[in-house]
């Protein structure tokens, strides 16, 4: 009898499970990737050991995708992460490294070892390539050492000016 009950629920949550998925799988054919990544959170939740790992996998890449394109870093780096969780592949994680340091950057933070970590774990990673070289070149320009001499050099002149003003 416990074995035939447990099959009896067993098959129930397969069933309400597929339909999740399903109705998950149908808002990501429409474009609606925010709604379908909301219900595999759901789905993942309460059993993280499904059959269509590789194809959620691919729901969370163009939710992270359509999430980068609205400069929404942080957003795009978990929703990387999670297909990275689902499906190990290296774009998946260099993507979630990627955002995460455009994420930082966004914020004020140095991002760039989070971008330098994306190009190491797949040199053919484009965004990071580019985003590094944005990054050194503005390393690289010494305006700001330019700005902070100027700036001591003037301090200099105006003490120099007040003393002489205070003898005479």
């Amino acid at each position: 009898v416990t074995k035939r009950l447990f099959a009896f629920y067993d098959g129930e949550r397969k069933k309400r499970e597929g339909k999740q998925w399903d109705t998950a799988k149908g808002k990501s054919d429409k474009g609606d990737l925010a709604g379908a990544a909301m219900l595999l959170d759901q789905l993942i939740a309460t059993n993280p050991d499904r059959a269509e790992r590789v194809e959620m996998a691919k729901v969370y890449v163009a939710y992270g995708k359509q999430l980068e394109g609205a400069k929404k870093w942080g957003e795009a780096s978990a929703a990387y992460s999670k297909a990275y969780g689902l499906d190990p592949k290296k774009t998946s994680l260099s993507a979630h490294h990627y955002t995460l340091g455009q994420s930082l950057e966004a914020s004020g933070k140095d991002g760039a070892a989070e971008i330098k970590r994306a190009i190491t774990l797949d040199r053919d990673f484009a965004p990071a390539k580019a985003a590094a070289e944005q990054l050194s070149s503005a390393a690289r320009s010494p305006w700001m050492l330019y700005a902070a001499i100027g700036a001591g050099g003037l301090a200099v002149l105006l003490f120099v000016a007040a003393m002489l003003r205070r003898r005479g």
